[in-house]
């Protein structure tokens, strides 16, 4: 087997474990349904010998709507994004945003969009 054939064949028996691992992952997270943490969040557990931990992210993105509404909000909640070369999100900020001033979330919602990331799983022998 050459060099290039090598290349070939590692790579798709690369994209089968890979399969194969999310597969499982996925199992884990559905034997842990009941426990699984809240969107954001992290949670460690035993599961039979074994300590799992399961975290679920949250990403969140800001887009040039920000320059439109910045001027709408108080200034102790436009620090939740910080302007740069890329607009970011400070997602402890705006955690706290969404508890302590849920009546400025409506018009953040139109700069800022959250979508779950994808849910990991630690194990610890």
């Amino acid at each position: 087997m050459n060099a290039i054939e090598e290349l070939i064949d590692l790579r798709a028996r690369k994209r089968e474990l890979e399969r194969q691992i999310t597969s499982a992952e996925q199992a884990v997270i559905d034997a842990a349904s009941n426990e699984l943490p809240e969107l954001g969040g992290q949670r460690t557990m035993d599961m039979g010998d074994h300590r799992v931990t399961i975290k679920r992210p949250v990403t969140a993105s800001v887009s040039d709507d920000w320059y439109d509404i910045a001027a709408e909000l108080p200034d102790d909640v436009c620090s939740v994004v910080k302007v740069s070369q890329k607009l970011s999100v400070d997602k402890t900020g705006l955690r706290w945003i969404k508890e302590n001033r849920p009546d400025v979330m409506p018009t953040l919602a139109r700069a800022i969009t959250e979508k779950p990331g994808k849910v990991s799983v630690e194990i610890k022998a």
